[in-house]
């Protein structure tokens, strides 16, 4: 069903009624009855289809709920009529149509009613962050202080990096498990009978369609449609979502979702009439002022993590749950004795691994009882560099690098396209991501780094093709499991496919007084960067 046709992609979500009009080779009408005459004439109560005979001629009549009609072609109008009233069948009028409600973002035919555009062109969603603001910590700080060998400050938290070396918690992850504290994360609610259509409205994803007990991977654009942040969405239950989101992007999540919802702040460039047509309920999960609600975020990724996670669960009813999980999937159990919320999702591009959300309070009860049940699996505590390398060794992108940040890069760069169901008929941001969709030339890939004992590459190094001519910019870098040097580089899409040869400047983007030198300038003492060799991997990680 074409529904635009400057725009074909987007689509109703359905169901689709479609009338047989004027076109038609056989043109039909409908006349309005009550369900109570429908009745009598089918013979059957009920919502029913039911073909039937009206002075010789055929019909249908069509009922569902208080609403029924009689539908027979047009050019037999005059006698249906008259059969109708030889019945005592009164024919009812269809009611007018409503007045358009300008509010809602998208319906067929808005234009025609909208104002004149605002002059002033509405801008994206402006976020300054705070001003030095204290560092937090997660309830599992002092663990981390007493075992970890290097804690940073990250998205405003104090978290660790390493405890045994990134190398070797890489490979606990690869060949075991690894439990990581991912309590930086913000988690949200979204909870309603409308929140899902809320969802709907400002996430790329479409949460209408996402059962109960399942999770999609989506993204939160700004309504010019740059990229706010990468996220993920729960449904625990039919009208509750959880929303969990970059640390980084927290707060400015948050406001973004609060300005939606409370209808503060423009949603469509140039449309001041547009807004939310429904309000929801958000929480933030890490307020405590939410009581027991409160959740943040434990990861156990790898393929020791259900044997590990079966240990801990009440009984054998939720070992069978926690069995049966599915990719994507998230149930409610009790581990260790806390009722938490169990999803079958991650990071690091592991086939198994499962992300814990546990009440703060309980937090170090489900930590320690892990590692505890685990020790025998080589399961231990990982720190946010083994966390950086495998989601790079995977392919998975990271805010701020292969989205967003300096390039300002969306999820068509990422390779994540798909996520966005552009076919829906409105998101916030549509318009703009997909004006950016069609002109976009380049794209993250991944590579690997050929050369042996070369500098680390860093984000912001150069990529230049084997001819020395500048095709784009290394993202991230990491060791792989193999302990080769492997990244991602935003490149000119005609330098993307598998098995291309690249140079990579590696490491000269850290080097901040580095000068770019022509060889002509090279003197007695003077030194010249030369390019690693480098091959372009497949997209993701198999």
């Amino acid at each position: 069903v074409v529904i635009d046709t400057r725009e074909p992609s987007r689509k109703l979500t359905g169901p689709v009624a479609v009338t047989l009009g004027p076109e038609c080779t056989e043109p039909l009408q409908a006349w309005p009855i009550a369900a109570s005459d429908a009745a009598r004439l089918n013979g059957q109560n009920g919502d029913a289809a039911a073909r039937i005979e009206l002075n010789g001629h055929g019909a249908w009549v069509l009922t569902e709920g208080e609403a029924a009609a009689v539908v027979a072609p047009a050019d037999r109008g005059a006698e249906i009529e008259r059969a109708l009233a030889e019945r005592d069948v009164a024919v009812g009028s269809l009611p007018p149509a409503p007045a358009p409600d300008l509010r809602r973002p998208y319906f067929l035919g808005r234009a025609e009613h909208l104002p004149e555009p605002d002059s002033a062109e509405a801008n994206g969603f402006e976020w300054s962050e705070p001003e030095d603001p204290p560092l937090r910590e997660t309830p599992l700080h002092d663990f981390h202080a007493r075992h970890a060998k290097k804690l940073v400050p990250f998205a405003g938290w104090d978290m660790p990096v390493w405890y045994r070396g990134i190398e070797a918690e890489h490979q606990t992850v690869r060949t075991g498990a690894g439990l990581f504290d991912v309590g930086h994360m913000g988690v949200f609610s979204v909870g309603g009978a409308p929140a899902a259509e809320f969802l709907d409205l400002t996430l790329t994803a479409n949460a209408s369609r996402l059962p109960v007990g399942r999770a999609a991977y989506t993204y939160l654009l700004d309504p010019t449609g740059h990229c706010l942040d990468d996220l993920i969405i729960y449904r625990v239950e039919a009208e509750r979502f959880l929303v969990v989101v970059n640390a980084a992007n927290a707060e400015k999540d948050w406001a973004w979702l609060r300005a939606v919802n409370e209808r503060t702040h423009p949603i469509e460039p140039g449309d001041r009439v547009a807004q939310s047509p429904v309000r929801v309920e958000l929480l933030d999960l890490k307020d405590p002022g939410v009581g027991d609600a409160q959740r943040l975020d434990l990861a156990l990724q790898g393929r020791r993590s259900r044997a590990v996670l079966m240990r801990l669960a009440a009984d054998d009813a939720e070992r069978d749950r926690l069995r049966a999980m599915h990719s994507n999937d998230i149930v409610q159990v009790t581990l260790a004795g806390v009722p938490v919320e169990i999803a079958r999702t991650g990071y690091t591009g592991e086939r198994l691994g499962f992300e814990i959300f546990v009440h703060p309070g309980a937090t170090r009860q489900v930590w320690d009882a892990i590692l505890e049940a685990g020790a025998d699996e080589g399961v231990t505590a990982c720190g946010l560099g083994a966390r950086d390398s495998t989601r790079t060794e995977a392919g998975f992108p990271l805010y701020g690098h292969e989205l967003g940040g300096p390039l300002d890069l969306t999820p068509g760069d990422a390779g994540f396209g798909s996520f966005v169901k552009a076919y829906k008929p409105y998101f916030i941001g549509r318009d703009g991501f997909m004006r950016r969709e069609r002109e976009r030339q380049a794209q993250i890939v991944r590579f690997a780094v050929t050369d042996e004992r070369v500098p680390m590459a860093r984000a912001g190094d150069p990529v230049v093709d084997a001819r020395g001519a500048w095709i784009g910019v290394v993202t991230s870098a990491a060791l792989d499991t193999d302990g080769r040097q492997i990244g991602m580089a935003h490149l000119d899409s005609r330098h993307a496919a598998e098995r291309t040869p690249l140079r990579v400047f590696a490491g000269v983007a850290a080097r901040s007084a580095l000068r770019a030198l022509s060889p002509s300038e090279l003197a007695p003492g003077g030194r010249y960067p030369l390019p690693v060799n480098a091959t372009v991997l497949p997209r993701f990680r198999t």
